[in-house]
């Protein structure tokens, strides 16, 4: 795509080889989907950036949907930025988003230490790896603003507690590597 300003977005799907990438000249490569990437498809589709040595900026993104996968890899070496919350009521801060703020009897966001609900704006990065110059966010849902609890679509949060096996839920609810 090429715009009025004479900037231009390329995109090529890499998949299982990243012959489609070479001889490209980019700043910004954006990997999605890294956990199901084949690991050596990266470092040849890095090249594309070579030639801004410096300037080039890498974003990878996807679920993990293990521990031992590629993505898993990249934020366990960043910062590993957690969005984390301070309880309105008691003032304290909340671990990281996770299976503590679940309770199906529950249709809100709380506090793991009064049980009260918490707004997730009430948040913010807090790296859990701090001498890591390497960005890195964990993104889950019930950290968003519009986070529904239950839909008559059945795609809320406990909607998906139910419906979802525990590994999905982990995966797809928290971003969390099950």
């Amino acid at each position: 795509i090429r715009f009025n300003n004479g900037s231009k977005i390329s995109f090529r799907a890499v998949g299982m080889s990243p012959s489609s990438a070479r001889g490209s000249s980019v700043r910004r490569i954006y990997f999605d989907e890294v956990q199901s990437m084949e690991e050596n498809s990266i470092p040849v589709v890095s090249e594309c950036a070579s030639h801004f040595s410096g300037e080039a900026t890498y974003f990878y993104t996807g679920t993990p949907l293990s521990s031992r996968n590629i993505l898993s890899r990249k934020y366990a070496e960043s910062c590993q930025n957690e969005w984390i919350i301070t309880c309105q009521h008691c003032h304290k801060k909340n671990p990281r988003l996770g299976m503590e703020h679940i309770d199906p009897t529950k249709q809100f966001l709380f506090c793991i230490f009064c049980g009260k609900d918490m707004n997730a704006t009430h948040g913010g990065w807090i790296p859990q790896n701090p001498d890591s110059a390497i960005l890195g966010f964990r993104i889950c849902r019930l950290m968003t603003p519009t986070c529904t609890w239950r839909t008559d679509g059945r795609d809320g949060v406990l909607d998906r507690y139910y419906d979802y096996s525990e590994a999905e839920f982990h995966q797809g609810v928290l971003g969390l590597p099950f």
